[in-house]
């Protein structure tokens, strides 16, 4: 990450070191692992007041950091077929770019991640009604969303809409 900040870091001959202060993070880079099967970059967005901020322990920090992954020419058919909302032909055959934008809060060592999913800008997704009440609906389930930022993070597509996985495969 790049960024700026003031910080004090104390280191005394006996005793605990400390370190006060926050370093704002202007934009960067962060390669998602996931037990070493898959590796995905995440760019940490500029302009999202991201930080890490210590006071006092140095493992104890605090952080609010916006990160996103770009799914590329991911299609809406396998997230729409399942689903009784009626799209325009125009959102139903999208074939493009789906951001998966996580939001970071509390400690850095454990961190509270929350998911949304954004469209590029001017992309006539963002302005269709029915789809973006299935995309609330999406985001007002967490299973649901989890699963489909698991898809879009591994499989670069999105999954059937409500269904769930079990040891026989899918079903509904």
């Amino acid at each position: 990450a790049t960024g700026n900040g003031r910080l004090l870091i104390k280191i005394p001959a006996k005793g605990d070191i400390t370190m006060n202060g926050r370093y704002n993070i202007e934009q960067g880079n962060y390669n998602f692992n996931f037990q070493s099967l898959v590796k995905k970059p995440f760019e940490l967005l500029p302009d999202q007041n991201s930080y890490i901020e210590w006071n006092g322990d140095p493992f104890d920090a605090s952080i609010k950091i916006t990160a996103r992954y770009t799914a590329k020419n991911v299609s809406l058919g396998d997230l729409v077929s399942s689903t009784p909302f009626t799209l325009n032909g125009a959102v139903q055959g999208y074939r493009g770019d789906v951001y998966v934008i996580a939001d970071l809060s509390g400690k850095l060592s454990k961190p509270d991640i929350h998911f949304r999913l954004d469209f590029p800008q001017g992309s006539a997704i963002r302005n269709d009604d029915n789809f973006n009440r299935l995309l609330a609906k999406i985001t007002s389930d967490e299973n649901e969303m989890l699963k489909q930022v698991t898809w879009l993070i591994v499989f670069d597509s999105f999954s059937p809409y409500g269904e769930l996985a079990t040891n026989q495969g899918f079903v509904q």
